[in-house]
């Protein structure tokens, strides 16, 4: 993401940060960290490390929050047939 211009658009919207400091769009995983960056907090270095760190640490909490939910059905990759019937018996219900 970085390589396609991650940066240089989280730079274009330090603005709306400075016009809304508790905009919470500009809260997320990765743009906070790239803020920090530009804003001279830390290094890139570092704020590519703390991305990759909250970006496991938010996973998780998906995964924690997915396996609570009961109606939550999964499958596996390989049962795409499987899904797909699932889900047209699911709409025409």
């Amino acid at each position: 993401m970085l390589a396609s211009g991650w940066l240089e658009e989280t730079q274009s919207l330090l603005k709306y940060k400075e016009a809304d400091p508790q905009c919470n769009s500009l809260k997320t995983v990765g743009y906070r960290e790239l803020m920090a960056h530009l804003e001279g907090d830390m290094t890139l270095e570092a704020a590519v490390e703390r991305i990759i760190i909250s970006t496991r640490q938010f996973a998780k909490r998906q995964m924690t929050w997915f396996k609570k939910d009961t109606r939550i059905v999964w499958f596996d990759f390989d049962e795409t047939d499987k899904a797909i019937e699932f889900v047209r018996e699911f709409v025409n219900s």
